[in-house]
């Protein structure tokens, strides 16, 4: 099943993380710890390798690239309006809503669309990445010094931004790419090598601080972040999407931008600024496994109507 060849290696990652704490290997605080080395070290590099080799050239489509934009500010307001009513005053709004509009998209999504479409056809899911990513990081900080500042000063939200080492790792990644940047082989194989590392960590530390226990706290919190995330923004969008007549790779990547199950750099976010690390883990968990039957649907109902053209068709 498709959905179960790229989720299955998040899941036995996460489980030896969860073994490890369990067999006293590591303890909660030094999985703790990596988690930190994991946010300001190997994401960071992840994310500029990730937009340093995207071709932003190939298969261009500005009003694919326009409707992904509209898309993510759309969810992020309407998750907004929504946790906040539902959940009024709750310290886990920041994490519920960054549930719900935050992807995997670099991981989960980039390994779907490939495998649906083929590797000549990466060319407006990798512009996704390069523009998308960033966007994901910027709005994710935002919302956590908005709901972990009690003087929610303006001035502390820029300066959260300026410094977060996501936000900058966007930067320099878009900078290298206006600049034309070549990086030497063996500098470039460092980078790359040092990128592989963030997401098997990240899962790690997940697993290793995962509570089983905890589940029935957050039982309301976690059914709305598996319900918006994996039912009702890619309902909402990608069926906006068929009908203003995307087609092909550019539908491809625009459903599993919206279909993805939630980031695992949410977790590692939520953790390093204050938020719940505990809900945003099980989020992440939750939706990755789930995202394995809605992946498969979505796919399905799609490539039966003709409307992703599969590499396999």
């Amino acid at each position: 099943m498709l959905g179960m060849k790229v989720i299955l290696p998040l899941i036995v990652f996460m489980g030896l993380g969860y073994l490890f704490r369990r067999a006293g290997l590591a303890g909660e605080q030094s999985f703790r710890e990596w988690n930190k080395i994991c946010f300001r070290c190997f994401l960071p590099v992840m994310i500029f390798f990730n937009i340093y080799q995207s071709n932003l050239r190939a298969d261009f489509d500005g009003k694919v690239l326009v409707f992904a934009i509209a898309a993510v500010f759309c969810v992020f307001l309407s998750s907004v309006f929504l946790v906040n009513r539902l959940f009024p005053g709750s310290k886990n709004r920041s994490v519920v809503i960054q549930g719900i509009y935050r992807s995997n998209f670099v991981l989960f999504g980039m390994e779907v669309t490939k495998t649906i479409c083929g590797e000549n056809q990466m060319g407006m899911a990798s512009i996704l990445v390069a523009v998308i990513i960033p966007m994901f990081n910027v709005l994710a900080v935002c919302l956590f010094e908005w709901y972990g500042s009690e003087k929610r000063n303006r001035r502390d939200i820029l300066k959260g931004i300026l410094k977060n080492p996501l936000i900058l790792a966007s930067v320099f990644g878009i900078l290298a790419k206006a600049a034309h940047l070549q990086l030497p082989k063996l500098a470039e194989n460092i980078v790359r090598s040092v990128s592989q590392i963030a997401t098997p960590v990240a899962l790690l530390c997940l697993g290793g601080t995962f509570a089983f226990s905890k589940i029935s706290a957050y039982r309301k919190e976690l059914i709305l972040s598996c319900l918006g995330r994996l039912a009702i923004v890619p309902l909402i969008f990608v069926t906006a999407a068929v009908l203003l007549g995307f087609r092909g790779s550019s539908l491809t990547a625009l459903m599993v931008m919206l279909a993805s199950p939630a980031a695992v750099s949410s977790y590692t976010m939520a953790c390093e600024m204050k938020g719940n690390g505990e809900l945003a883990g099980m989020i992440v968990v939750f939706t990755s496994v789930i995202s394995v039957a809605t992946i498969f649907l979505w796919v399905l109902v799609l490539n039966s109507l003709g409307l992703l053209q599969a590499a396999w068709d």
